[in-house]
Order: structure tokens, then C-alpha cells, then sequence
């Protein structure tokens, strides 16, 4: 098929199958904008692009999580309920990746995690030191190749993140603070990490970025408008 036997079906036919999985408004944007840059380069009709239908990507949170209110929630969960904020907010790790992570990831010489992220780029972070006891904790019960939540009686498989996001607002009201989810601890400990270093680079590589417009939608989710003092200021004009 060259690039002007493309037709409006063809395109749909690709999307369907984004849209079927049930995937994110956010991905399926990511993966229609690959495939307008793919057909640009291959020199498919403007019209054909054109007709793919839009889809609003999510707008980036600004919620942050105070150590305070934290360490509450803390003294309102259980083990393996523990091990998994910790994972979500020492480690900033996604919610799906801290369900997964096995005594193979962790390095105990190094007090380290080695794993794969969504985005599958290779990530290593060093551990707190109440992480790392929760781990080593973890790893004196059930088989090694179980992640160590399970291990520690929490729930693995497809409905843990609806379990593990239910059980995080029954201790949030317990300890009486405001609302927040497990990607607001990510996000929190990534804020406190730029805040503490400025520098982008390092917090790309803990949140397992590839883009760095994530990290920056992370750091800075609110975009300033420039004002023009401050445009006159930088034309050397004051």
C-alpha cells in the first residue's frame, strides 16, 4: 500500500483497537499524535490525518501531599498497605509498578530497587531506610517470586489498583487529612526531589520518564503567562 492508497477507513482501523483495550485518554492521544507524524513523513493526504478524531488528553494534577499528612495515613494502614504508599511515594513509583516488584528487584548491598518502567527505560532508585525494613520484612514470608505486597498480604493481580485506591481513602479518612491518591505521592516526592537538586534530569530518571515534557507536566503543571516587565527585563530594555 503506498501512502496515497490510505484511506479513512485504513486510519480508523488502527484506532479502533486503542480505543477497544480500554486504554487512557492520555495514551491514546500519545499514540494518535505517532501516527499523524507517521503519515506526515510518509507524505499521506492532509484529509486523511485530518479526519482522525480528537481526544482530550488529561490536564496534569497539581496536588501535593505534606510529609505530615503522610506520615497519618501511615499509622492507619496495614503492612502491606504500608509498603505499598511507601513504594508510591519513597520510591516514587507508579501504583501498577509497585503491585510488581519482587525481592529480585530489590539490591539489599546496594539498599536499592532496580526495575523497568511503564515507558520500559531502566530505572534505579535508592531506598529510604523505613523502605528498605518494610522489603526486608516482606521477603521472610510466602515465595520468593511473589511480589512482596502479596507477600505481605496484600492483593496482586488486575483488580489491585481499584483495591489499594479504595483502601488509601478509607485511611485517609481515618487520619483525618485531605484527599490525595497514590500518584500524588509520586508526583510529591518528584516536586520535593527538583525543589531539593533543580535538577530536571535526575527527577526524569527517578519518575522512569522517556519524554521530558512528563517530567516538566509533573514539576510545573500550572503554565505562567509572562507578563511584559518581565519580556522588557529580558530584551535588556531595563
Amino acid at each position: 500500500m503506498t501512502a496515497a492508497q490510505v484511506t479513512k477507513d485504513n486510519v480508523y482501523a488502527m484506532l479502533r483497537p486503542w480505543h477497544s483495550r480500554g486504554l487512557a485518554p492520555k495514551t491514546i492521544s500519545n499514540y494518535q499524535q505517532a501516527l499523524r507524524w507517521l503519515m506526515r513523513w510518509l507524505d499521506v493526504p492532509f484529509s486523511i490525518a485530518a479526519a482522525m478524531p480528537h481526544i482530550m488528553g488529561v490536564r496534569p494534577r497539581g496536588t501535593l501531599v505534606t510529609v505530615e499528612a503522610f506520615n497519618k495515613v501511615l499509622d492507619h494502614v496495614r503492612p502491606h498497605m504500608r509498603l505499598y504508599l511507601l513504594l508510591c511515594s519513597d520510591a516514587a513509583m507508579r501504583s501498577g509498578t509497585a503491585v510488581k516488584i519482587t525481592e529480585a528487584n530489590y539490591d539489599r548491598e546496594r539498599r536499592s530497587l532496580v526495575f523497568t518502567s511503564k515507558a520500559n527505560s531502566h530505572v534505579y532508585v535508592p531506598l529510604t531506610a523505613r523502605l528498605a525494613a518494610m522489603i526486608e520484612q516482606a521477603e521472610e514470608y510466602g515465595e520468593r517470586d511473589k511480589p512482596l505486597v502479596g507477600r505481605l498480604g496484600g492483593m496482586i493481580g488486575r483488580n489491585a489498583a481499584g483495591h489499594y485506591a479504595r483502601a488509601l481513602q478509607r485511611a485517609i479518612r481515618d487520619a483525618g487529612v485531605e484527599r490525595f491518591t497514590s500518584h500524588d505521592l509520586r508526583r510529591s516526592t518528584a516536586r520535593r526531589l527538583y525543589q531539593d537538586t533543580k535538577d530536571v534530569r535526575l527527577v526524569q530518571h527517578m519518575l522512569g520518564h522517556v519524554s521530558m515534557k512528563s517530567t516538566f507536566d509533573y514539576l510545573f503543571p500550572h503554565t505562567s503567562q509572562v507578563n511584559a516587565a518581565q519580556v522588557e527585563k529580558a530584551a535588556g530594555e531595563q
